[in-house]
């Protein structure tokens, strides 16, 4: 098996702006239109391991071609991208992971990116990676949401993930890394939808990668949040009952069926595949309705771990997803609808005090509409005087008095 290592690369701050300036589109700081943003080049180094394969363009070596398995090697304290040949983009186009262990570390941070959704034509105008994602990309734009954030840093004290091995999981699936179905046409276009499947595939080979870990966070932003949150159960059953998952679900936020549409909860179904990565032992989550009975069964199978959610209270992109569930889905292929002013707050709010009341959740509630927290700088986000490394670092630990945090 072989990879190709990089230095961590750059994403410039003029290409966060821009991408933040369009909260419409884009859902997350990660590049929107399959363009990758330009930063840093990578270092030579290539994967110690067995056989070899060829990487996507731009990129050398690869996971020993299809059917590779077994643990991955790589050197300890970069980045190394990882080729799944068997794990597709949805333009089918073949993928894969960034993975920069810790030699020293019993502890996993599994982070998933974002950059939107595709499932209808306005989405899947700016769903990120429309042209695919591999080595050759992750060289030029590392990873992604949390290129240059203090999460990543090992050098940092203050940082609750310093002594972390880090994976990161791109996003090109369009599917908020939760589907399986192949060949759907969406807008105009055949699109392949597998990024649960994916993940299935990546955490064959990461379980033997980290045999003995004790503690995993499994996170992600905007698509990615959403993306963490669904493949929770997946990832739990993966590391099995011993390794504590911590949920960190940054803007990603499921909601009761009061706020999310039946018919946009139906539509993401059927074009995604739910049907068939929804969890087999979640059985109200086979309604057109499925939101509100899948995290019910996240926080009832799971009741000793933290499953946390950081939100604005009217984050400016999330409230547009919803919006094309408004009015029975009047707009959902034209227009751009809009959400209800307050509305948001108030689903938020309903996650926390009935559907999560009783349970190990947590949400970290940040007054404003930003979209996505982790990209910040330490100190820079706290509420009721918490501060969020704080709060993320006492969900980790379990502290018996994590919880939610919300302005007074």
């Amino acid at each position: 098996m072989q990879g190709t290592s990089f230095r961590r690369a750059s994403l410039s701050n003029f290409a966060l702006m821009t991408i933040l300036a369009a909260p419409l589109l884009h859902c997350g700081d990660d590049t929107g239109t399959g363009a990758s943003t330009t930063g840093g080049g990578g270092s030579g180094g290539v994967e110690e391991g067995g056989g070899g394969g060829t990487a996507g363009s731009g990129g050398t070596g690869g996971t020993g071609g299809a059917g590779a398995s077994g643990p991955i090697n790589a050197p300890a304290d970069e980045w190394t991208f990882i080729d799944f040949p068997e794990a597709v983009c949805m333009n089918g186009t073949p993928t894969g992971i960034a993975i920069n262990p810790h030699a020293s570390s019993e502890d996993v941070l599994l982070f998933l990116e974002g950059g939107n959704a595709c499932f209808n034509l306005i989405s899947c105008l700016s769903t990120a990676n429309l042209d695919g994602y591999d080595a050759a990309k992750f060289a030029s734009q590392g990873p992604g949401t949390l290129d240059g954030s203090p999460y990543l840093d090992r050098d940092n004290a203050a940082n609750p993930l310093a002594d972390f091995s880090y994976v990161y999981v791109p996003y090109c699936t369009g599917d908020v890394h939760a589907g399986d179905i192949a060949d759907v046409m969406v807008a105009g276009e055949v699109r392949q939808f597998h990024g649960h499947k994916n993940m299935g595939l990546y955490l064959d080979r990461l379980v033997q990668t980290f045999p003995n870990a004790k503690r995993v966070v499994l996170s992600g932003a905007s698509a990615g949040g959403f993306g963490a949150a669904f493949n929770y159960d997946l990832v739990a059953e993966a590391f099995g009952p011993s390794v504590k998952v911590t949920l960190i679900d940054d803007s990603g936020p499921p909601m009761g069926d009061q706020f999310i549409a039946e018919c946009l909860q139906s539509h993401l179904k059927t074009t995604w595949g739910l049907s068939e990565t929804l969890p087999a032992d979640c059985v109200d989550c086979a309604a057109d309705s499925w939101a509100e009975p899948f995290v019910n069964h996240i926080l009832t199978k799971f009741p000793e771990r933290s499953i946390g959610l950081i939100s604005s209270e009217a984050d400016a992109t999330i409230t547009t997803f919803w919006a094309f569930g408004e009015d029975n889905c009047a707009k959902l292929n034209s227009g751009l609808p809009i959400y209800p002013e307050g509305k948001y707050l108030l689903g938020l709010e309903d996650l926390r005090d009935r559907i999560g009341a009783g349970t190990n959740f947590g949400m970290f509630l940040v007054p404003g509409d930003e979209h996505v927290f982790m990209d910040n700088g330490l100190n820079a986000v706290s509420v009721d005087g918490v501060k969020l490394e704080d709060w993320i670092r006492d969900a980790i630990a379990e502290e018996p008095t994590w919880g939610s945090v919300s302005a007074p």
